[in-house]
């Protein structure tokens, strides 16, 4: 079976506001994505990180000229994969309600906030 991946289409289910050292974008993985081809999720993953970097260029650049853009350090991209199913682990059904994974996602997303504020900070 060949898959089509879709080139014009990246669409993410969230997109972190209030960050402001990194770009966090939290991927709802329902039902693992199963039904999903694995290079078609890394092509999207990909044109998305483009998409954003160069919206992130093309600011600089309409704001402070091409050459402060060109050498400006852009934020990074990070992506959060979440799956709010069961799921199975070593053949066991994962015992976990979705309150306690909603919780480790928050708790992720704080130490993505810290670990990137400390190592972007001059």
């Amino acid at each position: 079976m060949h898959a089509i991946c879709d080139k014009f289409c990246s669409r993410f289910k969230f997109h972190v506001v209030g960050m402001t050292n990194a770009v966090v974008i939290v991927e709802c993985d329902e039902s693992e994505h199963n039904d999903y081809v694995l290079r078609c999720e890394l092509s999207r993953m990909e044109q998305a990180h483009e998409g954003v970097l160069k919206g992130q260029y093309a600011y600089v650049k309409a704001v402070k000229g091409e050459a402060t853009a060109l050498a400006t350090p852009f934020r990074p991209v990070v992506f959060v994969r979440y799956n709010p199913d069961s799921r199975k682990v070593d053949g066991v059904l994962e015992k976990r309600s979705r309150a306690a994974k909603e919780k480790d996602m928050m708790s992720m997303l704080s130490d993505i906030r810290v670990v990137y504020w400390h190592c972007h900070t001059p």
